[in-house]
């Protein structure tokens, strides 16, 4: 019996296409309290990292509706007192791991949801897009209140701009930024979390075409 209507959509007689999440993926926020890297293999099993490695397990994997691209995972670990629980999702070039462990000594259990990039070549320091295809901004420095945009398409160099600033109310840095290229405009508004830069570009393209809006996000290389 179906539930939903996507259960009616779900292939058969096909394997899951595990090759998007293989390979190595870091937390973007270096001082995390969880896990710091997970590495996935071709045989869809997974290893974790915290103050070591968790050892590997073997991973559920789940498509996205209607096709055989895994989309995220499932995966338990048990270590003695400890179980700990983890549900995974991909999209844009984050890996986002949700944690629930459990004790069975006394303890609290605790949550955690977090953020991973695939590490990128190079030692400069600057914000590099998770999307390697992206149409639109590729990365970005800031230094001060000082903004340098790169992207895929031309203007490849924006060039710099005067970025306004700010902290939200748990300490994250911010900033809004806007250029005018000519053939268009763009309104960057930034925000920080766990390690991440997430910008939301409104794009004016004067009547040319249909302004656009794209939200991505940046991960520190480098530095």
């Amino acid at each position: 019996m179906d539930t939903t209507r996507a259960d009616a959509k779900q292939l058969t007689g096909v394997p899951p296409d595990w090759s998007a999440l293989v390979g190595s993926w870091v937390n973007s926020n270096p001082s995390t309290e969880y896990i710091t890297r997970v590495d996935v293999s071709e045989s869809m099993r997974i290893t974790c990292h915290g103050l070591t490695s968790w050892g590997t397990v073997p991973a559920n994997p789940y498509v996205a509706s209607g096709t055989n691209t895994v989309a995220g995972f499932h995966a338990r670990y048990a270590f003695g007192d400890i179980r700990t629980e983890l549900a995974a999702n991909e999209k844009f070039g984050i890996l986002v791991i949700q944690s629930y462990t459990e004790f069975t000594d006394g303890r609290l259990g605790h949550y955690s949801r977090e953020f991973f990039h695939r590490p990128a070549p190079g030692a400069r320091a600057q914000w590099v897009n998770s999307n390697p295809s992206t149409q639109w901004i590729t990365g970005f420095t800031l230094d001060g209140g000082t903004l340098h945009v790169t992207a895929a398409e031309e203007p490849t160099d924006w060039g710099t701009t005067r970025a306004t600033l700010y902290m939200d109310n748990l300490g994250e840095p911010a900033f809004h930024a806007v250029y005018d290229l000519g053939s268009f405009s763009a309104t960057l508004a930034a925000n920080s979390n766990k390690g991440l830069v997430i910008i939301a570009a409104f794009l004016d393209f004067k009547g040319t075409r249909d302004n656009h809006l794209c939200r991505e996000f940046y991960f520190r290389q480098g530095g």
